[in-house]
C-alpha cells in the first residue's frame, strides 16, 4: 500500500463492548474496496450501518461524493462494505453510482451521488433498504435540482440491482 491521497477519507471500524475499550478491527480505505484511492474523493463523508445482504451480521455503507468515474470529476459513489465474522471486511464489497445498472440518472461531473445515507426499512418488507442522497443532480432542464435514490433490499439483502428507486427534489 501507498500513501493515502489528501482527502481521500478511511474509516476506523472498532469492536463493541465487551471488547476491550477501543480495540481497532481494522482501518479500511478505497483501497479495501475495488476502488482506489484518489485526491478528493471523500470516502467515509457518509455513513450508514444496515444489514444489507440480510447474513445477520451488520454492514456499513460508505459515500465518497468526490470519487471521480471515468471522465465525470465528483459524480461520487456509494459502497457497501459487508460485514463478516472476523476479520470484519472480509465478506466483500459493493460499489454503486449511477453508471451501475439499474441505478436511476446517470453520472455527472458534480453530482456528489453518496453525499448523504440513511439505512433502514423503508418499505416494510423485512429487508434493510439503503437511501442515498444525490444533491447535486440535475432533474430535466433544471440545475442541481437534487435526488434521493433507494436501493431496495428485500430478505436476501441489497443484492438485486433492478430494485432501485428515484425521488427527485423538484417534484416530491
Amino acid at each position: 500500500r501507498g500513501l493515502v491521497a489528501p482527502r481521500s477519507g478511511s474509516i476506523d471500524v472498532r469492536r463493541a463492548p465487551p471488547a476491550p475499550a477501543g480495540a481497532r478491527v481494522g482501518r479500511f480505505d478505497q483501497d479495501a474496496t475495488v476502488e482506489s484511492d484518489e485526491e478528493d474523493d471523500r470516502f467515509a463523508a457518509a455513513l450508514a450501518i444496515g444489514d444489507f445482504d440480510n447474513d445477520g451480521v451488520r454492514d456499513i455503507a460508505i459515500g465518497a461524493p468526490g470519487e471521480s468515474v471515468s471522465n465525470d470529476v465528483s459524480t461520487g459513489a456509494a459502497t457497501i462494505l459487508y460485514g463478516s465474522a472476523p476479520p470484519f471486511g472480509a465478506g466483500g464489497s459493493l460499489v454503486l453510482d449511477q453508471d451501475t445498472p439499474g441505478v436511476p440518472g446517470a453520472n455527472e461531473t458534480d453530482d456528489e451521488f453518496g453525499s448523504s445515507l440513511a439505512a433502514g426499512d423503508f418499505d416494510g418488507d423485512g429487508g434493510d433498504d439503503l437511501a442515498i442522497g444525490v444533491p447535486l443532480e440535475d432533474i430535466g432542464s433544471g440545475f442541481q435540482d437534487g435526488m434521493v435514490i433507494i436501493a431496495y433490499g428485500d430478505p436476501n439483502g441489497v443484492n438485486r440491482l433492478d430494485r432501485f428507486i428515484a425521488i427527485d427534489l423538484v417534484d416530491a
